[in-house]
């Protein structure tokens, strides 16, 4: 097998996976520090959050700001945090 078709034959399993376990109950998808993502990753993301089947998936994204990653996110739902400041990242840490 070679390099395409083993990624292509992850990516519809992953599509198969998330499918079966949404058709049971809502699926929550969290992918955490995608901007470290290669670009085939994040085409896979990207094709995953625009099903065009009514499924109940929520896919949660975080990432930092990055370039390569903008064609990911464009057109959909993003929230923008800033950072905690000293006292606030004490704060959490702490308990003070």
């Amino acid at each position: 097998i070679d390099a395409e078709a083993e990624r292509d034959a992850t990516a519809t399993g992953i599509r198969r996976a998330f499918t079966r376990l949404a058709q049971q109950a809502p699926l929550v998808v969290v992918l955490d520090g995608i901007h470290w993502a290669d670009v085939q990753s994040l085409e896979l993301v990207s094709s995953l959050m625009r099903r065009v089947d009514a499924l109940p998936i929520l896919t949660v994204l975080v990432t930092r700001p990055d370039e390569h990653v903008a064609a990911v996110i464009e057109g959909v739902v993003t929230i923008e945090l800033g950072g905690l400041s000293q006292f606030q990242a004490a704060e959490e840490l702490f308990g003070t």
